[in-house]
């Protein structure tokens, strides 16, 4: 995928998970690309952005084949519930930035 397109691909994440914040993707790297999931390591530009995040994209998919058995909606959520809790627990996780759904598919941004 051309950059320009990858680009266009994460942007409206960007922009939903971190609304407001003028988070705009100069770099992308894409580490994950299967049917139900896919997984970039990006580089953001802004004030008020993060400088580097890695947003998850859950795509609708059979629930036998997924993760969670749930569609992705549910799947975002229940992920971002977890990665919050876990800390507290003692197990080192990834903060999550935020998380959004679009149409059919969902992702969450840490």
């Amino acid at each position: 995928m051309a950059f320009l397109k990858r680009i266009e691909r994460v942007q409206p994440w960007l922009d939903a998970c971190l609304p407001g914040r003028g988070a705009v993707c100069i770099d992308i790297e894409c580490v994950r690309d299967r049917p139900e999931r896919e997984v970039w390591i990006c580089r953001l530009a802004g004030d008020a952005a993060p400088s580097a995040v890695v947003l998850g994209v859950f795509k609708p998919g059979s629930l036998e084949t997924v993760n969670t058995s749930l569609p992705p909606g549910q799947a975002v959520a229940k992920c971002a519930l977890a990665m919050r809790e876990l800390p507290a627990l003692g197990i080192p996780t990834p903060r999550v930035l935020g998380h959004a759904v679009i149409g059919e598919q969902a992702a969450v941004l840490c």
